[in-house]
């Protein structure tokens, strides 16, 4: 009979995953690509990111959405002024 560590491995295996990353599911965290100091960077006078994310929080959906247009449209436009 395989042993729980011999089955969870089996299956950590199967889904693809890392210890450290199951791990960190197991404690309800996320895998991030961004060091929380990221939060704290300053990106303009007064306004961090983290103060950003905050504000981005307290937009009602349809505020949200009209940023977000709002943003791709200028993704857009420097894409094409790059050509």
């Amino acid at each position: 009979m395989a042993s729980f560590g011999e089955l969870l491995r089996e299956l950590r295996e199967d889904k693809k995953i890392t210890q450290k990353e199951l791990a960190q599911n197991l404690l309800g965290r996320s895998i991030s690509r961004f060091s929380p100091d990221i939060f704290k960077k300053e990106i303009s006078p007064g306004r961090t990111y983290g103060s950003l994310i905050s504000d981005y929080q307290s937009l009602s959906p349809q505020q949200k959405q009209a940023l977000l247009l709002i943003l791709d449209d200028m993704k857009f436009r420097s894409t094409v002024n790059g050509l």
